[in-house]
């Protein structure tokens, strides 16, 4: 997403929060860990091997502001989908149910997935009835 994108965003009261997948799911997932304050929550450090999608289900809590937002950028998704499919599938589930759920209190969530080209193995995937359609290159105006 180009700063262009972010600052139109944060223009619109969202904070912009990036889990970078390029290194992989574990890297992804301590930085996930920080950002939902898993320490304070659970009382431990989300790992690097972490993958109960119940615990994240649990956890995930951006802790929006009432008529705030939050958009959650994936970039290099496609390197954590090699590694985990599946676990990327339940991933996306729960931004999808917690952007729902926060939706009808007010708030607002989505998730935004950085695809590197049109030909990336993500485009077409079904996730839970839908379907990643293409990538976009235009921008926010």
């Amino acid at each position: 997403m180009s700063h262009r994108c972010e600052d139109w965003l944060r223009g619109r009261d969202y904070r912009v929060v990036t889990l970078d997948f390029a290194g992989g799911l574990g890297p992804a997932l301590v930085h996930l860990g920080k950002t939902l304050r898993w320490r304070e929550q659970f009382g431990y450090d989300l790992a690097p091997g972490s993958r109960s999608l119940d615990a994240l289900r649990d956890g995930f809590d951006f802790g929006i502001a009432d008529g705030g937002g939050v958009v959650l950028v994936l970039r290099g998704f496609a390197v954590g989908w090699d590694e985990d499919s599946a676990w990327c599938r339940g991933l996306l589930g729960i931004v999808t149910e917690t952007s729902l759920r926060e939706l009808a209190l007010g708030r607002r969530l989505f998730g935004v997935i950085v695809l590197a080209d049109a030909g990336s193995p993500l485009v077409g995937q079904a996730l839970e009835g839908h379907v990643i359609p293409s990538a976009y290159g235009g921008h926010f105006g």
